[in-house]
């Protein structure tokens, strides 16, 4: 008999195309290629450049491209070619105020021909590159008095800095431990474990310090994100139609779509939990003569693994972990009563979800260690335990952006994330906000709603359910500040449960299959619409606010 779970030529194709698009999709604007990489040697701890430009010129502003470090910067001008020279401007940039490979501005606003740039540093401050920028946005020509490496890569000036080429949102704290970590510093950010920054630090390393090079690998694992859906979807609907439309929705789904183009370490955890969850479901959805003992443990084992390296990016998954325990807890009763081994098998998964995870996340704090030769490593990974165990359970900060758990589903209030004015023309704008499809997220809800109440459900959709729960629930105790985003992991379980009614609507009624494809089509619909607001690309300030603020609580842009 043919197993319907498997992957044929078709659905190979199909994986692939939608996989190849999404792809394509995500890679447009994502960032610039390149940034600043040259930076003049400080001595002293000061540092003097003299600047001419070609003729008396409206100068507006200086722009500064800064790394890691502290500066305080001074901006005088001359008239008299360097006779006397007048104060115009000071100001003082910090990394620990989030300004960290960011293009950052000193307002001048003078008319003169020679500038002089003081900087006072400290020993790790990086200033690749500064631009003189005219009253009409002008990225100025200059000579300097040295061959200063301030200005010899005046190709990435840009007059208004944008998305594209500086960090924005949380951008700045995981860039910023990704480059600590690559000089071997104790990072700055330490409130997560270290392996989705490690990640970022690999991609940093080989694709470079520019915005490309810090987003891509996030990207790549959103991209690997609709290929295991589609996976996961052949699997447990056991249909190449429905695992289709599994995919398509999460394609479709603004929050994948955005979250996974910042570099934050959200792509990497939830890319571990739906790993997880998959590889725990082929286990769960197996016999023990479709899967012999040795190749569940092997199925196991992979699942272990996938649980280590999502625990070593995010505690978020320690959750996953709950609905894990009680998965396989119901998968080897189920076995057990078909004559698997429960003990053997008990004891394989002591090493398995415990020893092996635990290793990959103490190894995952190597960098800490290295940073901290002079303290035991095992103080030095019990210390950031209970650091991060503080922080989170103590944080009673305050954000406008806030939204409790029960208001994620229902998308009261997205979370703005960038908005720049001065990139666009007068009454356009450049925005990107976090907010999910609205055809997905609240029909999905519901569905796990309609699907956790159905009478009998069978393995497949309890499986759904109690992946989703454990997810969802603890957030409903946590008392510090949340965010939609904070939804993020659920939004693999709820697509899988609007599926599932889909596929029982279609299973009972002949216009089944055409109720999906008219809601994909309307999934497919809102993502165009909402494109610009979830991409940063600018578009009409009337469109924004009269088209897509569908609620008052919705900020879409400035």
């Amino acid at each position: 008999m043919r197993d319907n779970r498997k992957i044929d030529r078709l659905d190979f194709l199909i994986l692939c195309i939608i996989t190849l698009v999404y792809a394509v999709m995500s890679f447009i604007n994502l960032g610039d290629t390149a940034a600043p990489t040259t930076q003049p040697e400080m001595e002293n701890n000061q540092y003097i450049t003299y600047v001419t430009l070609e003729g008396e010129k409206h100068i507006d502003k200086i722009v500064l491209f800064k790394g890691l470090g502290v500066c305080n910067v001074s901006v005088y001008n001359s008239t008299d070619n360097g006779a006397t020279w007048n104060e115009l401007a000071k100001d003082s940039f910090s990394s620990d105020e989030g300004e960290v490979y960011k293009w950052l501005t000193i307002d001048v606003d003078c008319v003169t021909n020679f500038i002089c740039l003081t900087f006072g540093v400290d020993d790790d401050l990086e200033v690749f590159e500064a631009g003189v920028i005219s009253e009409d946005g002008e990225v100025l020509n200059v000579t300097t008095s040295n061959d200063c490496k301030l200005f010899d890569e005046q190709q990435y000036v840009p007059a208004n800095p944008t998305y594209m080429n500086e960090t924005y949102f949380d951008e700045i704290y995981y860039v910023r431990t990704a480059a600590e970590h690559l000089k071997g510093d104790y990072p700055f950010e330490c409130s997560h474990p270290p392996l989705g920054k490690l990640i970022i630090a690999l991609s940093v390393t080989v694709f470079g310090m520019n915005p490309l090079g810090w987003r891509i690998m996030g990207n790549l694992f959103g991209i690997m994100m609709i290929a295991l859906m589609y996976l996961f979807g052949k699997r447990l609907f056991k249909n190449t139609f429905f695992a289709t439309a599994a995919t398509l929705f999460l394609a479709f789904d603004f929050m994948h779509f955005t979250q996974t183009r910042i570099a934050t370490i959200d792509s990497f955890s939830i890319f571990f939990i739906m790993l997880m969850y998959y590889l725990m479901y082929i286990y769960y959805d197996s016999s023990v003569e479709q899967l012999s003992h040795k190749d569940a443990m092997k199925v196991l084992a992979l699942c272990g693994i996938a649980f280590g390296l999502g625990i070593s990016t995010k505690w978020l998954c320690v959750y996953a972990g709950i609905g894990l325990a009680v998965l396989f807890t119901l998968a080897l009763i189920k076995r057990t009563k078909q004559g698997d081994d429960p003990l053997k098998t008990c004891l394989w998964c002591v090493l398995f979800f415990i020893v092996i995870p635990f290793c990959i996340y103490f190894m995952s704090y190597i960098p800490y260690f290295i940073s901290m030769p002079n303290q035991s490593i095992f103080k030095t990974f019990w210390d950031n335990q209970m650091y991060m165990l503080n922080y989170h359970s103590g944080l009673t900060a305050t954000h406008p952006f806030e939204s409790p758990w029960y208001e994620w589903p229902l998308l009261i209030k997205p979370m703005w994330y960038y908005g720049n004015a001065a990139v666009a023309p007068l009454g356009y704008c450049s925005t990107i906000v976090a907010l999910g499809n609205p055809i997905v997220w609240w029909l999905g809800s519901l569905c796990m709603i309609l699907l956790a109440l159905k009478p009998k459900k069978c393995s497949g959709e309890w499986f759904v359910v109690i992946g989703f729960l454990s997810q969802y629930l603890p957030w409903v105790i946590i008392s510090r500040a949340t965010f939609i985003y904070h939804y993020f992991a659920s939004v693999p379980f709820i697509i899988l449960a609007l599926v599932y009614i889909l596929k029982m609507l279609s299973d009972k009624f002949k216009w089944g299959k055409g109720v999906t494809i008219a809601l994909l089509c309307i999934a497919f619909v809102l993502f165009c619409m909402f494109y610009p607001v979830i991409s940063g690309n600018i578009t009409s300030r009337d469109y924004v606010m009269n088209v897509l603020k569908w609620f008052e609580s919705w900020i879409l842009c400035y």
